[in-house]
């Protein structure tokens, strides 16, 4: 379980803790653009938007593109994951929650949820078939949906 706290009341910037390797990660978002990332130890990731409204996302370390991710729906949220002939789709959880269900072959196999209706504080929870830098990219789309929503 990857336990993800944000790094003050005003900044969408999250500490996570909770890795195999006992390192944390540190995911940071552009104010503007929509892009952004994260860091592990010394490991760097860059998340780079596609073209404006085009609803893609690649994950980057350096040139090499490990994940690309792309909306495949505006009004019910969903996401489809691709990364290394794993495709995964990341789905709001319900009509009333803030929640998101990663699914493989529409079965859930992990589940990002907040602790409280008020808490920004969130719990990224999988089986072992979902690796941990996949967790972290569902996850840092599900904060970009959260901060896109937010009023």
């Amino acid at each position: 379980m990857l336990t993800c706290t944000p790094q003050s009341w005003v900044s969408w910037n999250y500490l996570v803790q909770g890795l195999s390797s006992g390192a944390c990660a540190l995911l940071r978002f552009d104010a503007l653009f929509g892009d952004g990332g994260f860091q592990i130890g010394e490991r760097r990731f860059d998340v780079i938007k596609g073209p404006l409204f085009s609803g893609r996302w690649r994950l980057q370390q350096g040139d090499q593109v490990i994940m690309e991710a792309e909306e495949t729906s505006l009004i019910s949220g969903n996401l489809k994951l691709r990364a290394e002939g794993q495709e995964l789709g990341l789905r709001p959880s319900g009509a009333f929650t803030r929640g998101y269900d990663i699914v493989s072959h529409h079965h859930t196999v992990g589940t990002i949820r907040r602790g409280t209706w008020l808490s920004r504080r969130v719990e990224v929870i999988c089986d072992g078939t979902v690796p941990e830098l996949t967790q972290l990219f569902a996850f840092w789309l599900a904060v970009t949906k959260w901060r896109r929503n937010r009023h």
